[in-house]
């Protein structure tokens, strides 16, 4: 643009000095203008010449009308412009004086144009030149620009491919992350599980301590009691030869020594008596104690195992988790080493004195009994009869000693043979065979041959029953009659020791003071009431109280004890794995098993302070779970196993395995908000009211958020199944339906009034006031 003027400006200012030279030049020659020059500035009054010859030309040419016709057609001020300029004053062709003048005017007026022309010329120019350099500059930097353009497009072109790239590592990070979280979440469960196995081993370690301490103590009272024994022993032989001594002498010092002798005599025997029945408790509790110690030996070695599993387990985490589990199974395999250390138990067997014996005449009615087999001692456990099967602590004989004790008295009364032939002997002979029956019986209650109906005199043998084995013994005939009044006879003759023992086992240790200063035997126990409890022993926990009262009905009930095999230790495990581990001590203090939990109420649940609509409802699905599973201690599903599980195995899913499914499902930012809520595959699958929209509360997914609710409704409902989803829509079409979320709590009940979970469902019951479970389980396909 800038150029076009410029050269048009140029070419005014040209033509300009050619106007302005040829005025100067401008001669006359022979009368005529000079117009011939090339520099001729008056191209203008040439061309007017030319036109004015070919107008004259043309008029020549022309017929007079045509002319006349073209002068009327030329306009006024043509016609008189031209008039006055052929009518001027012309001298030789040139003008006049002030012709002239009006021409240096115009000249003058040319040159001063000129002159500002080329002033302007020059600014120009100038400008040209300056926005020549600025349009040269100005190229320079947009060639720079396009450069740099093009390098911007290659670096965009390279961190496109490179954000492509950081993404799908990005991608492969975040799946790494899920599946170390599902990592971290499996170690943190099997350290929890460690953690508690640990304390097991060290409170196994503990007892086994205090156990070994026993057993020498009463190792030490048996030798005491042997030494003992045999210096009763030898003070009887001189009293017998005493006594020969005596007899041989005749009739008449006999009558007159009869009534010291027999005084005596029978302040012996009662002296004898105490001390067999000392020892027949003492051996008693000594055979008890080292079946525990045997059962203690063996679960340390079963924990042993599983702490080494779970080190073998720990190599496959991160270094930090490695060293930490590299800690725990060097103290566990540090308990194992100390294993090889402890005292190796000795049989009640070994520990018996060594009498020698002679063969006896009556060698047919020993070997029916077994004689020269070794029998093995077992502990006086709780147990109880139905039909022909044997259930509880107690454990099982072999089938020798199940035949060949079914002619024993429990507590080694004598026969209906014995008595006979003591009424038909006379009665110093009565006497001294009373003596040596009740010697015969304390040899025989430190060794383990024994047959009751021996004669008595009969020597010491070995290989048999012991006689004080009786009371543990005696059930096996029992196997055969499913008689509860006896299996009660059976617990009523046990001793204090024996009743507080068990106490002991049912977890009620904290009484054992009271229990020893006021129980005599079972029967004191059988026959107290509930207040008899409370005052004698102390008990004023209601759900000890009921615990008690239903280990005792447990002896004459014809159900099976396979909830009793639950101890209270196990339930607060059982607690953790169905999400409540907030109420552990709560149920740790009340001494909940595996019993109470099958009879457990709305009222004693509130008594654990157990307040939750939600939490009832838990406990209440994961107590039918156990029903659904006969009360198997280990039907509770804490790892992933397989794809496709079924409701009845959804149903077994607890709270730890819930999560990992969410996890899978890709909600696992929400996993860890079920932790303590109660939520296990029992509640998801069983329970009516719980639903997508309790889970998604439960889970904190806020209702905006619909896509991830939409995911998760459709995840819970390929999991829990289609018989499931439909009753869960039928309750929701129920009038009374209430969203059940955490914070409902369940109403105290005005009348006091047992309601059991196998209690009908009223409409009462389905509010908050209470929460039942009736006792016919639900059939989960």
């Amino acid at each position: 643009m800038m150029c076009d003027a410029s050269e048009m400006l140029a070419a005014a200012l040209e033509q300009m000095d050619g106007i302005i030279a040829g005025s100067k030049a401008m001669t006359y020659t022979n009368g005529l203008f000079d117009c011939q020059s090339p520099t001729s500035p008056f191209l203008g009054s040439i061309r007017a010449l030319h036109l004015l010859e070919d107008l004259r030309a043309a008029l020549d040419l022309m017929d007079p009308e045509e002319k006349e016709n073209m002068r009327s057609q030329v306009s006024e001020t043509t016609a008189e412009g031209l008039m006055e300029w052929l009518q001027g004053r012309l001298t030789n062709g040139h003008g006049s004086a002030a012709g002239d003048l009006v021409h240096q005017e115009r000249l003058s007026r040319l040159e001063s144009d000129k002159e500002c022309l080329v002033l302007q010329v020059s600014v120009l120019t100038d400008q040209v030149e300056v926005q020549g350099e600025k349009i040269r500059d100005l190229d320079s930097s947009l060639e720079e620009h396009h450069m740099k353009l093009n390098a911007t497009e290659e670096l965009l072109q390279q961190e496109l491919l490179s954000r492509s790239t950081l993404e799908a590592e990005k991608l492969e990070l975040l799946t790494e992350i899920s599946s170390l979280k599902l990592k971290l979440a499996a170690a943190e469960g099997d350290c929890r599980e460690c953690e508690g196995l640990f304390q097991d081993v060290k409170d196994l370690r503990l007892k086994l301590t205090s156990m070994e301490n026993e057993r020498q103590h009463y190792e030490r009272s048996l030798i005491s009691t042997k030494e003992e024994l045999i210096s009763l022993q030898k003070q009887l032989e001189e009293r017998e030869q005493a006594f020969k001594r005596i007899q041989d002498r005749g009739v008449p010092e006999t009558l007159n020594t009869e009534q010291s002798q027999s005084k005596e005599r029978d302040v012996e025997v009662q002296r004898l008596r105490s001390a067999m029945e000392s020892l027949k408790a003492t051996n008693e509790e000594k055979d008890f104690r080292i079946k525990e110690l045997q059962q203690s030996l063996i679960h340390y070695r079963r924990v042993q195992d599983i702490g080494k599993t779970v080190h073998v387990l720990k190599d496959n985490l991160s270094d930090e988790d490695t060293r930490e589990g590299l800690c725990d199974s060097e103290m566990l395999s540090t308990g194992g080493t100390e294993e090889t250390d402890e005292p190796q138990l000795i049989p009640c067997s070994e520990l018996l004195p060594e009498v020698p014996h002679t063969p006896t005449d009556s060698s047919g009615r020993n070997e029916s009994f077994g004689s020269k087999k070794t029998r093995s001692s077992f502990g006086r456990g709780f147990f109880k009869i139905r039909g022909n099967k044997m259930t509880g602590s107690a454990p099982s004989l072999a089938e020798g000693e199940q035949k060949g004790t079914e002619h024993l008295d429990l507590a080694g009364v004598q026969t209906k043979k014995q008595k006979a032939l003591d009424t038909h002997s006379p009665d110093g002979k009565k006497k001294s065979k009373g003596i040596m029956k009740l010697f015969g019986r304390m040899k025989r209650s430190q060794s383990t041959s024994s047959d009751l109906d021996d004669s008595p005199d009969s020597e010491f043998q070995r290989g048999g029953v012991r006689a004080t084995a009786g009371p543990r013994l005696g059930w096996s005939r029992d196997l055969q009659r499913s008689n509860n009044n006896e299996l009660n006879s059976a617990f009523s003759r046990w001793s204090k020791e024996q009743v507080c023992e068990w106490l002991q086992e049912q977890g009620l240790g904290l009484y054992m003071n009271q229990a020893q200063q006021w129980i005599k035997s079972g029967h004191t126990l059988l026959k107290a009431s509930q207040h008899d409890w409370e005052k004698e022993l102390g008990i004023r926990h209601p759900l000890h109280r009921k615990k008690l009262q239903l280990a005792l009905q447990s002896l004459s009930s014809e159900d099976g004890d396979a909830m009793g095999k639950l101890d209270y230790n196990w339930v607060t495990q059982w607690l953790d794995d169905i999400g409540l581990p907030q109420y552990k001590s709560q149920f740790d203090e009340g001494r909940v098993d595996g019993r109470m939990l099958h009879y457990m109420t709305v009222d004693d649940l509130l008594g654990l302070k157990v307040g939750s609509v939600l939490h009832h409802l838990s406990i209440k699905r994961a107590i039918q779970v156990l029903r659904l599973n006969g009360y198997d201690p280990n039907c509770l599903r804490r790892r992933p196993i397989e794809n496709n599980a079924t409701p009845a195995e959804i149903c077994q899913w607890t709270n730890h395995r819930v999560m990992e499914w969410l996890r899978s499902v890709d909600l696992a930012e929400y996993a860890p908000n079920l932790r303590g809520s109660g939520v296990h595959g029992g509640l998801m699958v069983l329970e009516p009211r719980f639903n997508v929209e309790t889970m998604a509360l439960l889970l904190n997914i806020p209702p905006n958020k619909t896509l991830l609710r939409r995911h998760l409704a459709t995840h819970f409902h390929l999991l829990i199944g289609s018989e499931a989803q439909k009753q869960k829509q039928e309750y929701l079409e129920n009038p009374d339906y209430t969203v059940l979320t955490a914070t409902a709590r369940v109403k105290a009940p005005k009348k006091t009034v047992i309601r059991k979970f196998w209690d009908t469902e009223t409409k009462e019951a389905r509010g908050y006031g209470g929460v039942c479970l009736p006792y016919g389980s639900l059939n989960v396909d």
